[in-house]
């Protein structure tokens, strides 16, 4: 556990509101898959672990951990394992929630990681086309975002895809929809998963977090920037030096600068 909140928490220091997080954030993704099989296989001794108050912090990086994996397995075209990701999540945040009462701590710290946890579940709902019950957690956002937020931070309308279709339907009253309509709010959503703008987004989201092949022996990777590039073309990917010479006859025929 401790390995994927060090590598998490040094991700974050390195630029907390750029794409480099992100890049950064998906290097540990081997230490993240670790601890979630790990609370997955053990929950019931994490579960009675994070209940001490004492242990606190350590969920709440726990939390920001698993957010994060569910996002990138969730990017990636995974969907049911990021499911099931934002299932143990909402255990894990309930017990947050209720030390954070029972402490009388900051409702805001329990709120942004549910915020944080609904950016991904939108994100999933979306793509298995669940728009009935997006109404809800697109509610939950909008409802952070104006409580805590300045408007420019307010993601869930400034995402791309949500920009370009406001401006094309004339219709950036998508707030509004949602409050009032959850019929016109379930419309919405489906313009938005049918919508070329948004099918080109999550093209984008998958290219980068695919995992590679192995150019030698099709060896898939287990998480992300497990292997290594060649250096020259940083187009192959291969598991071992030893796959790598074994390749380079074939490779140095279209390896290029």
């Amino acid at each position: 556990m401790y390995e994927a909140i060090v590598v998490y928490t040094r991700s974050m220091d390195y630029d907390k509101n750029g794409p480099k997080a992100w890049k950064k954030a998906y290097l540990g993704e081997k230490s993240y898959r670790a601890f979630i099989d790990d609370l997955m296989s053990n929950e019931t001794e994490w579960i009675r672990f994070f209940a001490h108050k004492e242990n606190s912090i350590a969920l709440m990086m726990s939390l920001r951990v698993i957010t994060t994996l569910a996002s990138i397995v969730t990017k990636r075209g995974d969907l049911e394992n990021g499911g099931e990701i934002l299932e143990i999540h909402d255990k894990c945040l309930t017990i947050y929630r209720d030390g954070c009462q029972a402490e009388n701590k900051p409702n805001e710290w329990h709120l942004s990681l549910l915020y944080d946890a609904n950016m991904a579940r939108f994100d999933l709902f979306l793509k298995l086309e669940r728009h009935d019950d997006n109404v809800g957690v697109w509610k939950e956002l909008c409802l952070h975002e104006i409580k805590f937020l300045p408007a420019d931070q307010h993601a869930s309308t400034n995402l791309p895809m949500m920009k370009t279709l406001s401006e094309k339907e004339g219709a950036i009253t998508v707030r509004d929809i949602v409050y009032f309509d959850p019929d016109g709010a379930v419309r919405y959503f489906q313009l938005i998963a049918n919508s070329d703008s948004y099918k080109s987004f999550c093209n984008k989201e998958a290219k980068r977090t695919r995992l590679l092949n192995c150019g030698n022996c099709d060896k898939e990777e287990t998480s992300l920037h497990q292997f290594s590039i060649c250096t020259r073309c940083k187009k192959e990917a291969y598991c071992s030096p030893m796959c790598q010479k074994a390749h380079w006859k074939v490779h140095k025929k279209q390896c290029t600068v």
